[in-house]
């Protein structure tokens, strides 16, 4: 059975087709997955997730991830205390509170940045994660598609696969 199939949430994508994440794939799958886990726990009907490359002031490309919500969103000055290991949003609502620990962990080991806030669009939740080119160069040399290591995640989730810039409901 699909996580979160019984919810009908609309989850929609803007990725650009070229996005690349350089670094282990096991990261890559932490990283979406913790967060769409979260957006999707609390969304009302919409989960938002964009993926680009953004111009840096190094003057190189870094990945910039999205991921928005029509959930009841955090207040500012709850952000960081989230982000701490064992924090929990609701304690009446699943989950063991090591989701954002982890990522905010992921995250400066490629020393990149995470960055939460109320969404513009949807009026919940937003979290904006971004690297800088060499931050997301690893010993590996791993690079990975970002649509790609979507895929795997939706297919456990909804049972579908996606494309850049598409919809589905879950």
């Amino acid at each position: 059975e699909k996580v979160y199939a019984e919810r009908h949430i609309l989850c929609e994508f803007e990725i650009d087709a070229n996005v690349r994440f350089r670094g282990d794939q096991g990261d890559l799958m932490e990283l979406l997955g913790n967060l769409l886990e979260n957006a999707f726990k609390w969304a009302n009907h919409r989960v938002l997730l964009t993926a680009r490359m953004e111009s840096t002031n190094a003057g190189g490309k870094g990945l910039h991830l999205s991921f928005e919500d029509d959930g009841p969103g955090i207040a500012a000055d709850r952000v960081e205390h989230l982000l701490q290991r064992g924090v929990r949003g609701d304690e009446r609502v699943q989950g063991h509170g090591i989701g954002l620990s982890i990522v905010q962990d992921i995250v400066k080991a490629y020393s990149g940045s995470i960055q939460g806030s109320r969404s513009q669009s949807l009026g919940g939740a937003r979290f904006d994660l971004s690297s800088t080119p060499s931050s997301t160069a690893s010993a590996t040399g791993n690079n990975i598609s970002v649509v790609a290591a979507l895929d795997i995640h939706i297919l456990v989730a909804a049972d579908a696969a996606i494309k850049p810039s598409t919809s589905l409901r879950a």
